[in-house]
């Protein structure tokens, strides 16, 4: 079992005693401060944070909001000398396909004081997880709060207390259920569209839909060229980038931005591909100044600095 514990609130939870719920009066408890500490972007610009492995470390894990499951990579497996799983093979949906994988059992991974026991791991190799050791996916987040600050390189990972943000801050709703990636509404255009936020993944993504929709906004003038996208299985798909319109979030607005459309499967996955949909990675993200990903409200936040 994957016990997820945050340490130091049992303690509190015990003082304060559970007899009765607290009134509607009663004050917000006070976030608890999980991580923080300045964050080591890589290569491609994604958010990277140490990691206790087995109370070893520290090993470096990019912070995915698109990956459900945290990963480890083969070659620090090989490293903690854990054994592989062949039995209990798990299904890993990445940008181009779905592939199944061997696992291994982590008896403690810790980010700051976020902590889980007996972690039942997929284990990954390839281009994607080249210079970092695995995958921080969502399903260790919990009910927490996620802030980046891109312009500092600081990331801060805290309880969520269900408290509204500052008004100074804009705030956009999102949906998300077990397992699911976060999506909010967005437009490019006139084009309603539908986003999901992924800090794994370098480079914007849009479905075939969407670039259909695009040309025709375009009146047949929007122009492309060929390349191709790889992602964590290692797995390329032919793709037309393209300069697109502002991406209007809420009330952020993204301009002139570069896109990679294509058969991606992952918008088969999460049954979109019907319709004009977009994956935003880093190279969009990165420009917002800061964010703050609340689980809990389901909210996406973003400091008025951020607007493009």
């Amino acid at each position: 079992m994957n016990l997820l514990r945050v340490i130091g609130v049992s303690i509190a939870a015990a003082l304060t005693g559970c007899a009765t719920p607290p009134s509607s009066n009663d004050a917000a408890p006070a976030e608890v401060l999980l991580y923080a500490e300045s964050t080591r972007p890589d290569a491609l610009k994604r958010i990277v944070v140490p990691v206790l492995l087995n109370e070893q470390g520290p090993f470096y894990f990019l912070l995915d909001t698109g990956a459900t499951r945290t990963v480890i990579s083969k070659s620090t497996a090989e490293r903690l000398m854990l054994p592989l799983d062949q039995q209990q093979r798990v299904g890993i949906r990445s940008v181009n396909s779905v592939i199944h994988v061997p696992t291994v059992i982590m008896s403690s991974l810790q980010v700051g004081a976020l902590q889980s026991t007996q972690l039942r791991m997929p284990v990954l190799s390839g281009v994607t997880l080249e210079g970092v050791d695995g995958i921080l996916g969502v399903d260790l987040l919990g009910d927490t709060k996620v802030s980046a600050d891109f312009l500092t390189d600081r990331i801060r990972i805290t309880t969520a207390n269900g408290v509204p943000p500052d008004k100074e801050r804009r705030v956009i709703a999102f949906n998300q259920v077990a397992r699911r990636p976060i999506m909010l509404n967005a437009r490019i255009g006139d084009i309603q569209t539908l986003a999901m936020i992924d800090t794994g993944c370098a480079h914007t993504l849009g479905n075939a839909a969407l670039l259909k929709a695009l040309t025709r906004q375009s009146q047949g003038q929007l122009t492309t060229r060929e390349t191709e996208i790889t992602d964590a299985t290692d797995n390329a798909t032919p793709a037309q980038v393209a300069m697109v319109p502002a991406i209007i979030v809420g009330s952020v607005s993204v301009q002139n931005l570069s896109v990679s459309f294509g058969e991606f499967s992952v918008f088969d996955t999460w049954s979109i591909n019907d319709q004009p949909a977009l994956l935003i990675g880093m190279d969009v993200l990165s420009l917002l100044g800061d964010m703050t990903i609340d689980y809990r409200r389901k909210e996406l936040q973003v400091g008025l600095v951020a607007a493009k």
